[in-house]
């Protein structure tokens, strides 16, 4: 009853305000990825997102965003020498379950009848929550994947800061938008690595 009176109220106010609720799904893809390369630095990933843009006046707005997503490293670990026979490079994968706060603003450099373009920019926090590894590098330098073994040489950093720069588009009831996130701070503990990441979204408008 209680979530059922919040949405009613939620899209109460955004009918007399001056903004609108978006929710949708957004694809990632790291540059070392579109790089090809084969480090754990190399990943992709789905979001679920929500965001809330309020305007004020004509052209500025602020865009509030949250997001739960899923990235699949491509592998877990970079020293070729320490990998064992039998246990090829691509099947060493890892998952990572983050949550993704976004609090962006932006200018709207056209509105049009039904639809709008504008630039967006933003700080971005990463928590990531849980990690899994398919293969653990162990300090010996031999793998295991074997229930109750932690040892892993690069797991992610549980927090991890970036800055977003991007368009967004409002057509009718659909909202578009492509940024590229600039990493603020190593990924891993273990490697230095800033890798930016391309995140095209789609979202429906309410």
């Amino acid at each position: 009853m209680l979530a059922v009176v919040g949405v009613i109220g939620c899209t109460q106010y955004t009918k007399a305000g001056n903004g609108d609720f978006a929710v949708g799904v957004a694809g990632e893809m790291s540059s070392s990825l579109l790089k090809g390369d084969e480090t754990i630095f190399a990943y992709g990933g789905v979001e679920l997102f929500a965001n809330y843009k309020h305007k004020f006046g004509s052209h500025f707005f602020i865009l509030p965003e949250v997001g739960i997503a899923q990235r699949w490293h491509r592998n877990n670990q970079n020293n070729a020498e320490a990998y064992l026979p039998g246990i090829k490079r691509e099947e060493m994968r890892s998952i990572s379950s983050v949550f993704a706060l976004r609090p962006n603003v932006g200018f709207d450099i056209v509105n049009g009848t039904g639809w709008n373009l504008g630039i967006v920019t933003g700080p971005e926090m990463d928590w990531i929550f849980a990690q899994s590894h398919k293969y653990k590098l162990k300090d010996n330098g031999s793998f295991t994947n074997e229930p109750g073994e932690e040892i892993c040489k690069n797991n992610e950093k549980k927090i991890q800061w970036g800055w977003n720069i991007g368009v967004l588009a409002d057509i009718n009831k659909i909202r578009v938008g492509i940024n590229y996130k600039i990493r603020i701070g190593d990924m891993t503990e273990i490697h230095s690595e800033k890798p930016g990441e391309l995140r095209i979204s789609v979202g429906y408008r309410f």
